[in-house]
């Protein structure tokens, strides 16, 4: 008996075989099971992703003989002639060779004739794109006044190509690429029923190796059985593909997180005897760092990890999980130069030795740390025990990630330094006192002691009193209990938790007087435009809620002294200045910036806000 390739003995027969594309299947179950059957369906996707597959499954759902449903039964003669690609009623047409327009007319010529044998009269039309634009006109003519017993199956790679005329009057279809972990189930699905053994890791590379398209994975399936004499190995897969097997970057991986330049040349020149393809290379590398950032982050991966475990374990644990993400970064940016270098090999090594340079040799630490710089050696840490040494093995795993900017590292090599957020802390480690020192108090006061308003004192002096400055509270202190006084009240103020338009009035009052009964304001009148009597009762019930005590509240226009909005404004400048200058004079930003050249964005100095 003749051999099935498996492209074509696994190729599904209904909706459920089929892998993948539920989006698809779903709509048109959906409106084959309720009888809602549209004339035209277009389906497209890029190669092998089951285009025509769905198109021919379609076509039973339609002329089974049981009648039109989601399941056809395909043991009627409609299904095998379908199945078999003799069915005189399913008209199968590659535009790609037929593309003249009196092709096209000679094949709709005879739609309006009912079917020989079957329901309908199925046109299933594969690379409509391919087809001239008279050959257009002319399907378009028959879209727009279908017979009821013809339906237009079109499938195509490039639906730009068509007429927005004919997109109109088509449902739709887009078939997705598969992941590589979805093909390479179904491939072990498929060798299992072969009775062929197979390594999970040459599966993963056939369904990388795929690119999405089943049909694909199957025909290099097929091509690795014999290349492998009935069996399906990891190293064979690598040899047949020209590509780098997975354990053969291991050295450079080894030499790279060591900081062994020369043991890392030396790998790479291993490659070069083999004929490895650099730009393989790296896509091996990066899918090595992937899997090393999610064992890092998510330990269970390790159990579904496509590379080595024992060595994914390994460096897991020896690589910091900010050099990991320096890294991966670096060789995706740096991949465009060496496939497109004239000598792929030097570019190459330089990508990474690169790596090795801008490898962070620092670490911001809970302890200052010195370092002795010279114009001929990179920074290095002094015995800080909270410090990184440049030169040891096996960077901590707890190090902090570092202000070096490497946006453009893998395509210039420069860097620049940028101040560290301080309100953002790595999930790894704990606040440095740089950040400490920043994260102040956002609205904490002291209670001040109020004048005495309801003394004896003729009303004179109680406006002397009240036109009088008084001590307001420090720009940072201790939180307390909100009590309204004059002093207090531009600290206290963010403790209301007004919003909207009652926030921007009330902070841009100041507070003049303050009895056990009343509260008396003065709104600056350049900010006075907003204001209306309903803020005054407003404001009234804030207070009352927030301390407890009910006053009545006026409000009045004028000049102001000391508003909320100009203490906020004033502390915020004095945490800024704090956290700017914490930074320029920390010893690792220094050392940065004499190293590397580089210097502190001062936009990017940021405060907690809380």
């Amino acid at each position: 008996m003749a051999y099935t390739v498996l492209a074509r003995k696994y190729r599904p027969q209904v909706f459920r075989e089929m892998v993948g594309q539920e989006h698809v299947l779903k709509a048109l179950i959906n409106a084959l099971d309720h009888n809602r059957l549209h004339h035209a369906y277009l389906f497209t996707g890029t190669r092998g992703v089951g285009k025509t597959t769905v198109a021919r499954v379609l076509a039973k759902c339609f002329n089974c003989d049981q009648g039109v449903s989601s399941e056809p039964c395909g043991v009627c003669s409609a299904c095998q002639e379908i199945a078999e690609g003799r069915s005189v009623d399913l008209i199968e047409v590659d535009a790609a060779s037929r593309t003249k327009v009196e092709d096209t007319r000679e094949l709709l010529e005879n739609v309006q004739y009912a079917p020989t044998r079957s329901r309908f009269k199925i046109y299933l039309i594969d690379e409509v794109h391919m087809l001239s634009s008279h050959s257009f006109n002319a399907l378009l003519k028959t879209l727009e006044e279908p017979p009821e017993h013809a339906k237009f199956l079109l499938a195509t790679t490039d639906p730009q190509k068509l007429p927005a005329t004919i997109l109109s009057r088509c449902l739709q279809f887009h078939l997705k690429n598969l992941s590589p972990d979805r093909i390479s189930a179904y491939l072990a699905h498929v060798l299992e029923r072969e009775m062929i053994q197979a390594e999970p890791a040459a599966l993963a590379e056939l369904g990388r190796a795929a690119e999405g398209s089943m049909r694909d994975a199957l025909s290099l399936t097929d091509q690795a059985i014999a290349f492998g004499g009935g069996q399906v190995r990891a190293a064979d897969v690598s040899s047949m593909l020209g590509s780098i097997g997975s354990g053969n970057v291991l050295p450079v991986l080894d030499a790279l997180q060591l900081g062994q330049a020369k043991a890392m040349l030396d790998a790479v020149g291993i490659l070069a005897e083999h004929g490895a393809d650099f730009g393989q290379v790296i896509d091996t590398l990066l899918q090595w760092l992937h899997q090393i950032a999610l064992c890092q982050w998510v330990p269970a991966t390790l159990e579904q990890a496509q590379v080595d475990a024992q060595a994914l374990a390994r460096l897991a644990d020896a690589m910091a999980p900010q050099d990991v993400q320096l890294y991966y970064q670096m060789l995706s940016s740096g991949r465009p130069e060496v496939v497109s270098s004239s000598d792929p090999k030097a570019s190459f090594e330089m990508l990474l030795l690169r790596l090795l340079a801008f490898r962070p040799a620092i670490a911001f630490s809970e302890e200052l740390v010195d370092f002795a710089v010279s114009p001929t050696q990179n920074p290095v840490p002094s015995t800080s025990s909270s410090g990184v040494d440049a030169s040891q093995d096996s960077p901590r795993r707890d190090a902090r990630p570092q202000v070096l900017d490497t946006d453009n590292v893998g395509a210039t090599g420069e860097s620049s330094v940028e101040s560290p957020v301080l309100d953002s802390t790595p999930p790894w480690d704990e606040p440095s006192e740089v950040a400490a020192e920043a994260d102040v108090n956002s609205h904490s006061y002291e209670p001040a002691t109020e004048p005495d308003w309801t003394g004896s004192a003729d009303p004179e002096t109680e406006e002397t009193n009240a036109k009088k400055p008084e001590a307001v509270a420090p720009l940072e202190s201790l939180g307390a209990p909100f009590t309204l006084s004059v002093a207090s009240w531009p600290a206290a103020f963010i403790d209301l938790g007004l919003t909207g338009i009652l926030y921007n009035v009330a902070s841009h009052c100041e507070c003049v007087r303050v009895t056990d009964t009343a509260a008396d304001f003065c709104l600056d009148e350049r900010n006075a435009s907003l204001f209306n009597e309903s803020h005054v009762a407003k404001l009234e019930s804030a207070l009352a809620q927030a301390e407890g005590v009910a006053r009545k509240v006026s409000v009045v226009l004028g000049s102001v002294r000391e508003t909320p909005a100009g203490w906020l404004q004033r502390r915020d400048e004095a945490r800024l200045q704090r956290a700017t200058e914490a930074i320029t004079n920390d010893p690792v930003v220094q050392a940065l910036c004499q190293t590397f050249d580089a210097h502190v964005v001062p936009n990017s100095i940021k405060t907690r806000l809380h």
